[in-house]
């Protein structure tokens, strides 16, 4: 009961230009789930065009739902993930958003973001990737073991 009182209290003195904005976008809920859906299209080409310019190695398959682009490397996403952080860029790597930590070789990447803002974090990713890839290639070295 209390709960509801204090529920028709904040109804009550909730934001009034935020109640207009919704009733407005209410009225044309079709116009409007259409412009977020024809913005999240160019937002997924956009990516998806700078990832196979920058790291035309990395794959992935078109969502079929979401804000997200899954793309496998070759290599462990979590490893890259880190790495990629010193770069300037996050990436989710798979195992995080898997219930049983599987994924292990792919990333979770947003494409809701601006053009300039998306082109500058392929950039650090390709950059990271490098990086990734010349410690990963890299020759270990053994200390001699005397039996």
């Amino acid at each position: 009961a209390q709960l509801a009182r204090l529920k028709v209290v904040a109804g009550l003195g909730s934001n009034v230009i935020t109640q207009v904005v919704t009733a407005r976008l209410l009225t044309d809920i079709e116009a409007s789930r259409r412009f977020i859906h024809e913005d999240m299209e160019r937002h997924y080409r956009n990516l998806t065009a700078l990832l196979g310019e920058h790291l035309p190695n990395w794959t992935w398959a078109s969502p079929r739902g979401g804000l997200c682009l899954w793309v496998r490397i070759d290599g462990d996403a979590t490893q890259f993930a880190q790495l990629a952080l010193h770069h300037g860029v996050t990436v989710v790597p798979g195992p995080a958003a898997s219930p049983s930590e599987r994924q292990e070789h792919y990333l979770r990447i947003p494409f809701v973001h601006n053009r300039s803002r998306m082109k500058e974090g392929v950039r650090r990713l390709a950059r990271a990737w490098e990086a990734y890839q010349q410690t990963a290639d890299a020759p270990t070295t053994y200390a001699p073991v005397l039996v």
